[in-house]
């Protein structure tokens, strides 16, 4: 395998556990869901299948060894010797001349601890390996077969067109990852770090927020470009910690508050200069209100990402099925039935070209929200930007609450 596939993994200190998957149709491999890069559903033969598209490769990061330990004496105290053939087992067959009898084993570990990690609640996050090499090899000739496969790749092609994100917005997929990849291998090159670049973004963000604080429509248009010339630096410098696996949580932190401060600042400045220009019919309350919606969607989504439920019973947080046959559940609800048709729908429309990336741009995500405001900013003026705020912007809250309350009634 390339070796960026493990330092992805275990050099990321977003990533406290986490395993690398891929999109491979084998049936020999376990099968999980990811959603956000997040594992959400994992296959083993003790917790049954998973519909999703995505496989597990056998590498797992677990930094909570006591959540491991746990998950492991639950698969040891409540499961007999696991049905043959079961879905998701990662069953293999090997040839005669077995090297590596782990990597042969009938029902590898490793997919079982995750699932009963995924199972407890523990959040388990997903590492793609896209365009990167990775076989689990079993005799010689193997290992010569996926050496030679491995030196037929392009890795760099393969780390460039892996620093993009796979789930990133419409805006940000189409308009900016395109070309800003390019910017973040010429900053590589030149032995820029991505906190540099990071710094390098706010800078702009800054001198934007002073464009359109001068109020005329010259101001504006520069004002729009520079913003969207700081959207790509921000792009640029997350693509280049990818791209050189330099990976810190002091850069993770600056990305964050920086992205914050960059749009608060240009609402005041957008603010300024529509007084500045004469309207001064309440663009300040405008300006604060887009400002406080923007802040609880932040919140709101900071929350629910860490308010996963974790099951209270040891049985049920390993996922297990009792061999002692356990009682059979209820019927669902009501509630849940109504949970359960939004969620298929989701699924369904993901799958869907037009609809995934229709449900991606109503969210709102930075790209777009930049976008908004730029065009909105140099066309219109300060008021229309913060009225298009406000409306996409409650719309965007209400579609992600909607949603999340559907997954919360299924839960």
């Amino acid at each position: 395998m390339h070796d960026a596939v493990l330092t992805v993994l275990l050099a990321d200190p977003r990533i406290s556990t986490g395993i690398v998957t891929a999109r491979r149709d084998d049936d020999g491999l376990q099968r999980v869901s990811v959603d956000r890069s997040r594992v959400t559903a994992a296959a083993s033969p003790y917790h049954g299948g998973v519909a999703g598209d995505l496989v597990a490769l056998g590498l797992l990061k677990a930094s909570d060894a006591r959540a491991l330990a746990g998950v492991a004496r639950t698969v040891d105290a409540v499961t007999p010797p696991p049905p043959h053939g079961g879905s998701g087992s990662g069953r293999q067959h090997p040839p005669t001349r077995v090297l590596y009898p782990t990597a042969a084993a009938p029902e590898p570990a490793v997919a079982v601890l995750v699932a009963g990690l995924v199972a407890s609640g523990a959040a388990v996050s997903s590492v793609s390996l896209r365009g990167l090499f990775f076989q689990r090899v079993a005799s010689q000739e193997q290992v010569v077969a996926a050496l030679r496969t491995m030196a037929a790749v392009d890795e760099d092609k393969a780390l460039l067109d892996a620093t993009v994100k796979e789930q990133d917005g419409f805006f940000t997929t189409f308009f900016v990852s395109p070309y800003s990849r390019y910017i973040a291998r010429w900053s590589a090159r030149r032995g820029l770090t991505p906190n540099q670049v990071t710094a390098a973004s706010m800078l702009l963000g800054i001198i934007a927020a002073g464009a359109f604080a001068v109020g005329s429509r010259p101001g504006l248009i520069v004002g729009a470009v520079l913003l969207q010339l700081a959207f790509t630096t921000d792009c640029v410098d997350g693509q280049l910690a990818r791209y050189t696996r330099q990976f810190s949580a002091v850069g993770a932190w600056l990305d964050s508050v920086f992205d914050r401060a960059k749009e608060y600042l240009v609402y005041a400045g957008l603010a300024a200069g529509a007084v500045r220009a004469g309207d001064e019919g309440g663009v300040w309350l405008l300006a604060a209100a887009a400002l406080a919606l923007q802040t609880v969607r932040h919140t709101v989504d900071f929350a629910f990402a860490e308010a996963r439920p974790v099951p209270a019973d040891p049985a049920a947080a390993g996922g297990m099925r009792r061999s002692d046959a356990a009682a059979p559940p209820g019927r669902p609800g009501p509630a849940a039935h109504i949970g359960r048709l939004g969620v298929r729908a989701s699924v369904y429309f993901e799958h869907r070209p037009a609809m995934k990336w229709l449900k991606r741009i109503v969210v709102l995500p930075i790209g777009e929200r930049f976008a908004l405001i730029s065009l909105t900013a140099a066309v219109a003026g300060p008021r229309t930007t913060f009225t298009a705020l406000l409306v996409w912007g409650a719309l965007a809250m209400t579609y992600t609450a909607t949603g999340r309350i559907l997954r919360a009634l299924v839960a």
